[in-house]
Parts: structure tokens; sequence; C-alpha cells
């Protein structure tokens, strides 16, 4: 709707449509490109484990991320398991 509002300024306003259709290659661009795959685990279910906020938390939840996006975990289930193993492996403390 955005597009076609901004079609009908531009036809009013100076006539020249050349940035509504760079507009409209650009959206058929994003409509080829791959959906977002949300991620298995948030930051709430590491804390719910007792994981503590703060920098090693990132990076337990860009490695579930890279692990969900290399197709190494492909559930929730999956994810919260590893992520137990990973707490529970030793020398790994419940903040890390």
């Amino acid at each position: 709707m955005e597009l076609a509002l901004h079609r009908l300024d531009c036809l009013g306003s100076h006539g020249r449509l050349d940035v509504y259709e760079l507009l409209g290659n650009e959206m058929a661009e994003l409509d080829q490109q791959p959906q977002m795959i949300p991620p298995l685990v948030t930051g709430d279910d590491l804390l719910s484990l007792g994981v503590k906020p703060g920098p090693d938390m990132g990076v337990l939840l860009a490695e579930i991320r890279d692990k969900q996006l290399g197709e190494e975990l492909k559930s929730r289930e999956e994810a919260l398991a590893w992520l137990q193993r990973r707490l529970a492996a030793p020398g790994e403390s419940r903040e890390s």
C-alpha cells in the first residue's frame, strides 16, 4: 500500500517513477531472500537454567544459533538438551 501511495505521490508531484521502480525492484529482491528462522532458545531459557546474564550468555546463544543454522540442532528440545550437556560438562560453570 505504501508503495502504491508513493507511486501516486511521484505522479502527482514530478511525474518521474524512477524511485518507485527502484523500490519495486528492491521489494522483489527481498521477497526472494530466505526467511529468517527464529532462534530455538532465548536468553530467558538460559536464565531459567541458571545461566547468569552477561557476555558468556551471548556466547552460548551464538553457539546454539550456529548449530541451528548448521542444522546440527533442529528443535527446541535438541537445543535445550545440548545446552544442559554443555552446562554440565567438566570445567563449565552455570555462569558460562
